[in-house]
């Protein structure tokens, strides 16, 4: 049940050949299996900072030739473990132009709460599950729904234990903090503090 599933696409199921289900318990395994050198290796280069949590990358750079080198070297990592990056999940560019990462909006003034796409989320989310428990009794119905608001009042309010600070002071030491508050023992997430300026900042996803 872990390895074969079905996929809905366009009213058709079909099992893919490559992947496993979202969700499942594998995945923080084979993250951890696979990644652990990668982790290794970033945590001894002083020239960015690195976190990571499952299979979102994020690498911060005071210059775009450490950047460069430090993509290289993730590359390397993930060719040798059979990954590659999300095209649709890719993004480089400066810290001070904002940046989603893991549903938080980050600038150089650090976390600016929740990130737009989470918010959109969140609202089609709990439309969906209105429809879903439209006809269930009104108590039960009510209750469901403001379990669902809670838990995601919980977990937006970790937007205000990040702070990522730059403009000449340290850089996204902090970032690494959310990650910690956010997923415990489970995250893996190491960080080297740096001196930038005008940070340069590279998130990428995996599939």
């Amino acid at each position: 049940q872990f390895l074969h599933y079905s996929v809905e696409d366009g009213g058709e199921f079909h099992t893919p050949l490559r992947g496993i289900p979202r969700g499942s318990a594998l995945s923080p395994l084979l993250a951890a299996f696979h990644m652990t050198e990668t982790d290794n290796v970033f945590s001894r280069n002083r020239h960015v900072t690195y976190a990571r949590y499952m299979d979102d990358f994020l690498i911060l750079s005071p210059t775009r030739w450490h950047l460069r080198r430090a993509v290289s070297t993730l590359n390397r990592h993930f060719a040798q473990a059979g990954f590659e990056q999300h095209p649709d999940k890719t993004f480089i560019g400066r810290v001070e132009k904002g940046f989603d990462w893991m549903g938080f909006w980050f600038t150089e003034k650090g976390c600016d709460g929740v990130a737009p796409r989470a918010l959109q989320n969140f609202t089609d989310r709990l439309r969906r599950l209105y429809e879903r428990v439209r006809q269930w009794p009104e108590d039960l119905r009510l209750r469901r729904m403001a379990g669902y608001v809670r838990a995601w009042r919980r977990w937006s309010s970790f937007a205000q234990m990040g702070s990522v600070q730059t403009c000449g002071t340290d850089v996204a030491g902090d970032v690494v903090d959310l990650c910690h508050v956010m997923v415990g023992t489970v995250a893996v997430a190491l960080v080297q503090r740096i001196r930038c300026p005008r940070p340069i900042v590279n998130v990428i996803g995996v599939r």
